[in-house]
């Protein structure tokens, strides 16, 4: 929602409210300064939770160490970070949000005739978020991506959600949508669905030179689809598994197919 705000065109009104405080599922230290800049909202803070267990992280609106951090764990539940065989990853290490509480009716009691889903969830007596995120030395929670959204490239795990705040950052674009489509090597190759800005044009080589100084060369998307706008649900939430559907289509750019790669000599992590 606040990505979907700040793509609105500035007005001389965007000060005139009477909100004093929000909060914001995670973002980052970038958008948070410019957001707070625009609207004049201070204190920030962000929290991360779901309709299953609300809140479960809660951040600190006079803390401005850890901007961009989901904040620290809530009072009667535990949480910690898990692979892809319920096994704790160290600190600093991405992997699935899990929770299960300490108090009663801190978390859900199970999904309205579906069993299998609520087993399915709290296996290995963890709810399952479907989130990733990874918690820092501190104690501080920091989110990566939804499970099913994040992507596997060339050996490396690609956070769709760091990608789109990269992308978003190009002046021409007010929003940005990025997806896997089946690769014909292996993993996922990298497809990013863009709005742009009303008048404003972008030239596939001032693209790529773009994300190539943006992001890291396994990251940059190979594909390229301009449209008019996002598909949404009733909350604002891009609808992906639309975007996954669609896939490649006619209107989409192919910077290999274009000679636009980037050469071995200037790759970089990050």
């Amino acid at each position: 929602m606040g990505m979907a705000i700040m793509a609105q065109p500035p007005h001389e009104d965007d000060r005139n409210h009477t909100l004093r405080h929000i909060t914001f599922m995670p973002s980052t230290a970038d958008f948070i300064d410019s957001f707070e800049k625009r609207f004049g909202i201070s204190p920030f803070a962000e929290v991360f939770g779901q309709s299953e267990c609300w809140p479960v992280l809660l951040g600190d609106p006079r803390d401005k160490r850890h901007p961009g951090s989901m904040g620290k764990l809530t009072r009667g539940l535990q949480v910690k970070v898990v692979d892809d065989h319920d096994r704790e990853v160290p600190a600093g290490e991405a992997g699935e949000i899990v929770v299960r509480p300490d108090e009663p009716f801190r978390l859900f009691s199970g999904y309205w005739n579906d069993d299998a889903a609520t087993v399915s969830t709290f296996r290995n007596l963890w709810h399952h978020t479907g989130d990733c995120g990874r918690v820092d030395a501190d104690g501080y929670f920091w989110f990566a991506d939804r499970k099913k959204d994040s992507l596997r490239r060339r050996g490396e795990n690609v956070s769709s959600i760091e990608l789109e705040q990269a992308i978003a950052a190009h002046p021409s674009i007010a929003q940005a949508a990025v997806h896997a489509v089946p690769s014909d090597l292996s993993e996922d190759d990298v497809k990013v669905c863009l709005v742009l800005i009303d008048g404003c044009e972008i030239q596939p080589k001032e693209l790529f030179e773009f994300f190539r100084k943006s992001m890291p060369y396994y990251a940059i998307p190979r594909y390229v689809e301009v449209l008019n706008s996002l598909p949404t649900n009733a909350n604002g939430r891009v609808q992906k598994f639309i975007l996954r559907e669609r896939g490649i289509s006619e209107a989409t750019l192919d910077f290999e197919e274009l000679g636009l790669v980037v050469a071995r000599g200037d790759r970089r992590r990050s």
